[in-house]
């Protein structure tokens, strides 16, 4: 009886410890990655560039080359011969990365969407960011606002995270304000444009995906 006293406490404890490592994880991860096959990722980089697929396919091989190339060549006393190839467990995820964020006061009627094309190396000694693309930033929701924003994107010489951020302003007809209950109050300032007039709500967002 003691002995099945034990093990169910030790099974309780383990549960309560399990939890807060859990939300640690989700909290520090607040973007996330969406795959995709490499033959759309490619396509895509042809597209935003103007050139075509083969370029654009040569282009990411040669940032995945190079990311490899400055991977770490011994992990736990085993040095890879030739460097570090698929035969060792190497693989490469191709998809974007993409935040949302609400606008300050506005009740998360209006948010802020961070995207950024990404490739992502995975090899015994970690995963590591091969090249990152265009950032771009879109109204995460929909509704009759727009946005007046730039957006940034940064990879620290460790290649193990992606920056991104963005600031500017949300834009709404006040008429459209004052239908969603939005505060006219706090904002950046009005303006009008011909009979309508137009309420900023400034914002500056980020978030960091680490691999």
């Amino acid at each position: 009886m003691k002995k099945n006293i034990s093990i169910f406490l030790a099974l309780v404890m383990c549960m309560l410890f399990s939890v807060p490592a859990l939300a640690a994880s989700s909290d520090s991860n607040p973007a996330e990655f969406v795959p995709l096959t490499r033959e759309e990722y490619i396509s895509h980089k042809a597209d935003r560039l103007g050139i075509s697929y083969e370029k654009a396919e040569a282009l990411v091989d040669e940032n995945i080359e190079n990311t490899l190339a400055m991977i770490p060549m011994a992990t736990d006393g085993f040095t890879p011969v030739g460097g570090w190839t698929d035969e060792y467990g190497v693989s490469t995820t191709y998809g974007y990365i993409e935040y949302e964020k609400p606008v300050p006061r506005t009740d998360s009627y209006m948010t802020v969407l961070m995207s950024v094309y990404t490739t992502i190396i995975s090899a015994p000694p970690g995963r590591y960011i091969a090249e990152v693309d265009t950032p771009e930033v879109f109204p995460g929701s929909s509704g009759y606002y727009t946005l007046d924003a730039s957006c940034n994107v940064s990879v620290p010489s460790n290649k193990q995270s992606v920056v991104l951020s963005a600031t500017g302003n949300a834009e709404i007809t006040l008429s459209h304000a004052k239908d969603m209950g939005l505060s006219a109050e706090i904002i950046s300032y009005g303006q009008s444009i011909g009979t309508t007039e137009y309420l900023r709500y400034p914002f500056t967002v980020g978030a960091t995906y680490r691999v």
